[in-house]
């Protein structure tokens, strides 16, 4: 019911509970799916190990090192030649590559993750029994690291 006295107060009062309302929706999607904030896009670029660092012992350089954080596969018992790789899903809802982010399963995997790549997603790994052979078994879904030097572990279980 709009107040007849002060329909410029009712209409602002209306504005801002509908602008709060889509605020809290906005932000409890983001919370229970967080790939609908900031998705993979179709051409991801390489996925970059951090630039070396000198070999010297002076740490004086340290504030031009690269910004970016980890992601860690966790995988029990592999089989000789299991091949791990991480995926991100397509807007056509199939799994794809990421072409520098795969290599032979070991006891830690461990990839760098750019700071342009933050909070980007989804992503799966996938643990395949060698380049291109059968899948083995894959991760949950996950969205890539939000702050710098975060490592982000990722379980995968392997069917048996």
């Amino acid at each position: 019911m709009l107040n007849k006295k002060h329909p410029g107060v009712t209409r602002a009062v209306i504005i801002l509970t509908v602008a709060i309302a889509m605020t809290i929706i906005g932000t409890t999607v983001g919370l229970l799916w967080p790939p609908l904030l900031t998705k993979a896009g179709a051409t991801l670029p390489p996925r970059d190990e951090p630039p070396s660092q000198s070999d010297d012992d002076d740490d004086s350089d340290r504030d031009s090192d690269p910004v970016g954080a980890y992601i860690v596969l966790q995988v029990g018992a592999a089989p000789a030649g299991a091949w791990g790789v991480v995926q991100w899903l397509g807007a056509d809802g199939n799994w794809h590559d990421v072409e520098g982010w795969q290599g032979p399963v070991q006891v830690s995997n461990r990839w760098w993750v750019a700071a342009k790549d933050f909070n980007t997603g989804p992503f799966r790994w996938a643990v395949n029994s060698g380049p291109g052979g059968e899948q083995l078994g894959t991760s949950e879904s996950f969205t890539l690291p939000q702050f710098p030097n975060e490592t982000l572990s990722v379980r995968v279980s392997l069917s048996n």
